[in-house]
């Protein structure tokens, strides 16, 4: 049941931009709400009406029910006792929330039997009746990845989508392949079969004149960069025997092409391997594989005692062509101790590869080199890691410090692939200026600024009172994130390991540093300069490096005056843009999350960190007045959190009138 009514716990009011005419909505009925605020949900005591069960295909169900399941009622174990079914069916993952639905659930099961009538009961309570949908998945080709896996190739333009395009936990993570099907599983008029989960699913390999043998699904591997393409594999030990044809059968699959011939296929290179902590390891190979095929895999580390541990790849964090894997058996790595590595099995090949564990985090750790990236960059190194007290804000801003003016801008970042050296922020420096850095009160060391500012591609106008500043990673500018610790494998793919030089396969690369604070003048012709203050959290989203710099409160950029960007930090090779009228954002919806917390969506994604700083004003019948302001990173596609400022409340049962602060969006609602 698609978009159904509710009963009221909050009524808001949409002010209607340019009419000053209000219009009572009810957040809880819109067509783009996704949940109910929590005090809405249903005692969990009360029966469960489930209002249609639907069988997509031999292993999925499309459930829907007349209120939203809790967050407990959907994990698994609970998922598995509640979801029963007779005649052997079993649920086999978690229920995932259709996209765009308040209560319909995408359901895998193990494969439904042709021609039976199937009972559903949910919580011990029998609530419906289904009949088997014995249509099978559409793949197009089964085809050997390793010696003892395959995968099977489905593709998005016949019609076929895994289940994480089209569920609402995934929505806007799945780099522009989620879409919102309809009630009858269609989008823009075509009908899609859906991949469920397929966790628990099994393939049949059978040689020719040979016996079947039973392969199978990997996990986490259906659907990874970009390609629907799961992986199944062989019993341990066996492995497909070269110049031999398997033919791929499934109860659950259609193969177009399902056979091939194996081939010997030569194993990973593993380059590198690098302790991340007492139980976690980056482990590099030679190359990109493009392909999700670390799971599962192990590696031994042999210490020279002759003590040997075994670490596990950790599901969903292969970032290129590396991958984390975990201590197991609750083991750990001892400190300062050289591990030799062996991969578990033929998978990947390590010649003379070793890890040497780092030295731990130590408060007296001395400062061995300082060096200027660029005017307001340092790159510190360290005796040893510095403890986490010393990288809050606070505490780096009283350890740092300057002589001629200079400070702190935000904290150390320990960059990528390194035991302690760190990217420091700072102010600008002064050119041809010598400084002098005393750490923990203690004379460290000298530097020369480095005048060479940061490269910048173009300034241009993005809100009414708004700018962007683009740099180019292909030109060897990079954010700051890409080549730090704490961001490995949260890029999409764009961070990567910079040496000693900040070279990275020869190329060399300008840092810049976190922007806290940072400002740019704005000069308009014949005017004077504005300056323009860095909005917090977006110089690299989205994919891109364009930090947003904010004109003072009430200043606007106005249109038909060419404008000039110049800075102190930045070389921009495009400085100059005329200004012009740009449309603001489109507030669709605004839906109550809980006493203190917004869920504003606009109209449409604007594909770029638009949100940063923005604020609502929600105005009660009695003039009573709460401002509520965007809370930052939370961002998903066209819907931003915004929280109530100031400790104030949302009071039940109060219609509001909603308006932007500023002309930063207008309003456009609608009901149903």
């Amino acid at each position: 049941m698609k978009k159904t009514k509710k009963h009221l716990s909050l009524l808001l009011l949409a002010a209607m931009l340019g009419t000053g005419v209000a219009v009572p909505f009810n957040v809880l009925n819109m067509d783009t709400v996704a949940r109910a605020a929590s005090h809405d949900k249903q005692n969990e005591s009360e029966a469960v009406e489930v209002t249609s069960i639907k069988s997509l295909n031999s292993i999925t169900l499309e459930i829907t029910f007349a209120e939203p399941l809790s967050s407990e009622e959907v994990a698994l174990n609970n998922a598995q006792k509640n979801f029963e079914f007779d005649n052997d069916l079993s649920i086999r993952n978690v229920p995932q929330l259709k996209t765009g639905f308040k209560s319909t659930y995408i359901v895998p099961t193990t494969p439904q039997e042709e021609g039976t009538a199937y009972t559903f009961s949910y919580k011990g309570e029998e609530v419906g009746t289904f009949t088997a949908n014995t249509e099978q998945i559409n793949m197009r080709e089964a085809r050997q990845v390793d010696n003892d896996t395959i995968e099977l190739e489905s593709r998005l333009s016949d019609r076929v989508t895994d289940y994480g395009n089209v569920i609402e936990a995934y929505a806007g993570k799945r780099g522009g392949l989620d879409f919102e099907l309809d009630e009858d599983n269609r989008y823009k008029g075509k009908e899609y079969q859906i991949i469920s989960s397929l966790r628990g699913t099994q393939v049949t390999l059978t040689p020719r004149n040979g016996e079947p043998i039973i392969a199978t699904y990997v996990p986490f591997t259906q659907n990874t960069d970009g390609r629907q393409e799961p992986k199944f594999r062989l019993p341990e030990g066996e492995e497909l025997e070269p110049g031999v044809t398997y033919t791929v059968s499934a109860d659950w699959a259609d193969f177009r092409d399902a056979t091939f011939t194996a081939k010997d296929i030569d194993p990973l290179t593993i380059q590198s391997v690098k302790a991340t902590s007492e139980t976690t390891l980056d482990v590099i190979l030679r190359r990109d594989p493009r392909e999700e095929i670390f799971p599962l895999r192990r590696i031994t580390l042999t210490a020279p005692d002759g003590t040997e541990l075994v670490a596990q790849y950790k599901f969903t964090t292969r970032n290129g062509a590396t991958g984390t894997f975990e201590i197991m058996k609750g083991e750990e790595l001892d400190s300062n101790v050289t591990y030799q590595v062996e991969p578990v099995g033929e998978w990947a090949t390590a010649r003379n590869v070793s890890v040497t564990t780092d030295a731990q985090p130590d408060e007296n750790a001395e400062v061995r080199s300082i060096k200027s990236l660029n005017p307001i960059t340092l790159e510190v190194t360290f005796s040893a890691p510095l403890v986490t007290e010393d990288l809050a804000l606070a505490q780096a801003q009283e350890n740092f410090q300057f002589d001629n003016g200079l400070t702190i801008r935000n904290i150390p970042q320990l960059k990528t692939g390194t035991t302690a050296t760190y990217f420091v922020p700072t102010t600008p420096q002064a050119s041809d200026t010598t400084y002098t850095l005393t750490y923990k009160d203690d004379e460290t060391g000298t530097f020369e600024t480095n005048s060479d500012r940061v490269d910048m591609v173009e300034a241009r106008q993005v809100a009414y009172d708004t700018i962007e500043i683009e740099s180019s990673l292909r030109a060897g500018v990079t954010d700051y994130e890409n080549v730090i610790a704490s961001y490995v494998g949260k890029r999409n793919g764009l961070d990567f390991v910079l040496d000693e030089n900040n070279r990275y396969r020869g190329k060399s690369y300008e840092i810049i540093p976190s922007l806290r604070t940072a400002q740019v003048y704005i000069t308009p012709e014949g005017g004077e300069p504005i300056v323009a203050t860095y909005v917090p959290f977006t110089q690299a989203t989205d994919g891109r490096q364009e930090p947003k710099f904010r004109l003072p409160a009430g200043v606007t950029l106005i249109p038909g005056v060419e404008y000039t960007v110049t800075s102190d930090w930045a070389d921009i090779k495009d400085t100059k843009f005329t200004a012009k009228a740009i449309n603001p954002l489109t507030i669709r919806s605004v839906e109550e999350v809980n006493e203190t917390t917004l869920e504003v969506r606009l109209s449409t994604d604007p594909r770029d960190e638009l949100f940063a700083f923005r604020q609502i004003k929600l105005t009660a019948p009695d003039g009573t007045e709460l401002v509520a302001q965007y809370k930052v990173t939370t961002r998903k596609g066209a819907t931003g959190i915004f929280e109530i400022m100031n400790g104030g409340k949302l009071e039940p049962n109060t219609m509001y009138s909603v308006t932007p602060v500023g002309q930063w969006a207008g309003l456009t609602f609608t009901t149903k």
